[in-house]
């Protein structure tokens, strides 16, 4: 992602984007077959409302819940997330229950990914558009 008019802070913010979604990937292939707790916040399914299980007192403030990432710990069966999600009950910071469930890890991971694709491709169009 080479541009001639983006400075070497802004090259270096799209690089590193770029070698998250690299790492989110190979999360996605690596953890085929095993399975995550997520959830969305409220009645949504925009993946801007996806949340994860990352592990007690590791989210903000110590919570066990944050916005999906690379994070997320993943389970090797089905039940044992379930079992998981079951214990969970949250919301988020404007109020909306995040209704946690088992989640096959590589789909998450995926859906993680595209939302970095789209991140990068925002980025770049702005920084294109002159927005220094």
């Amino acid at each position: 992602m080479e541009q001639n008019n983006m400075t070497p802070e802004q090259q270096k913010v799209l690089n590193d984007m770029a070698e998250y979604g690299k790492h989110l990937q190979e999360l996605a292939y690596e953890n085929t077959g095993k399975y995550v707790v997520a959830g969305y916040a409220g009645d949504s399914t925009d993946s801007s409302k996806l949340y994860c299980y990352c592990g007690d007192g590791n989210g903000y403030k110590g919570a066990p819940l944050i916005p999906a990432n690379s994070t997320a710990v993943v389970y090797a069966s089905k039940a044992a997330a379930e079992r998981k999600a079951s214990l969970l009950k949250y919301s988020n910071g404007y109020g909306e229950r995040i209704i946690l469930r088992a989640m096959p890890a590589a789909e998450y991971f995926w859906l993680v990914y595209d939302d970095i694709c789209k991140a990068m491709q925002i980025t770049e169009q702005l920084i294109n558009s002159g927005h220094k």
